[in-house]
């Protein structure tokens, strides 16, 4: 035989002895990266998946790699509760806009021009009167606390609806020292169905035949 026959070279990466373990040791870096994973894994499964609640977790998700943060839960607006209106801030608004040029912002008027609406038997009278009064106008001479007055007064029946007279009837009947009884919005649609379709303003001789 030849002689590479009887000891053939060994050719490829050479193999430990079967039966016996290899002394390699695994890499540091491997430790080192598998460290890392695992950190991140479970990072994710416990801070990422809201505890695996139903309301967070998606199952299908996992196939993606990653794991839904749980949704802000949406605040629900409470609708504000309807405040009920104030007639007598109405009332004031609307005085200050129609009458307290000539009735004055005191309620006292002008001496000799236009009447007081304070301490007026006028105001604090007959709501049927001042409605009649306000929805119409006034002309004529009129004799209030002992003073005389004779000019003309316009009406606000196309001016100012139900609402807004009622509102400043209840503020003139309850300022200035005045005390009377709120008026109600539908108290002047009666007194305007009544004394409404009256033409021209009405004459201080014709009060007396106003309701009281």
């Amino acid at each position: 035989m030849r002689e590479n026959e009887k000891n053939p070279q060994p050719t490829g990466i050479p193999q430990p002895p079967l039966g016996e373990e290899s002394n390699r040791k695994i890499p540091s870096w491997f430790w080192l990266l598998s460290f890392i994973i695992l950190s991140v894994v479970v990072y994710i499964l416990v801070f990422e998946t809201g505890g695996w609640r139903s309301s967070v977790f998606d199952a299908t998700s996992l196939f993606w790699g990653y794991m839904p943060k749980e949704k802000p839960k949406e605040k629900v607006l409470q609708k504000p509760q309807a405040v009920a209106a104030d007639p007598m801030a109405i009332g004031q608004e609307q005085y200050q806009a129609m009458c307290a040029a000539c009735h004055q912002p005191s309620g006292m008027g002008m001496a000799g021009q236009y009447p007081p609406l304070a301490n007026s038997e006028y105001v604090i009278g007959s709501k049927a009167r001042l409605a009649a009064i306000l929805l119409n106008g006034l002309s004529g001479e009129l004799k209030i606390n002992g003073q005389n007055y004779n000019g003309v007064m316009p009406g606000w029946k196309t001016a100012l609806n139900d609402e807004k007279l009622a509102a400043i009837m209840t503020f003139i009947r309850n300022s200035w020292g005045n005390h009377g009884d709120k008026v109600e919005a539908s108290e002047v649609k009666q007194f305007r169905e009544k004394y409404g379709k009256k033409e021209g303003a009405w004459k201080t001789t014709e009060l007396s035949t106003l309701g009281e």
